[in-house]
């Protein structure tokens, strides 16, 4: 394999990699807010408090529920929720 193989394998895998990282946020976050979804916030969670009792320590968690979302967010969105999808 030449060098000039290897400069354009390399290249094509960092473009991969950069590709699979947006669409690893896409399938994570929520595309009207931006939020994690429901799926990654199970798992993380599940992550998270495994962790800690292994470790014997302390976690707490807070979840809000925003009443009429769709008001909320066409006012607050350009400011709060900003999200850039690929």
């Amino acid at each position: 394999m030449s060098e000039y193989d290897r400069i354009i394998i390399g290249e094509q895998y960092q473009k991969i990699a950069e590709i699979n990282q947006k669409l690893n946020q896409q399938v994570i976050r929520d595309r009207l807010t931006g939020l994690f979804n429901r799926s990654y916030l199970e798992t993380s969670l599940r992550e998270q408090f495994q962790s800690v009792q292994e470790k014997h320590g302390n976690i707490a968690c807070m979840m809000i529920d925003i009443d009429s979302i769709n008001y909320f967010l066409s006012k607050c969105r350009p400011v709060y929720f900003f999200y850039d999808t690929m």
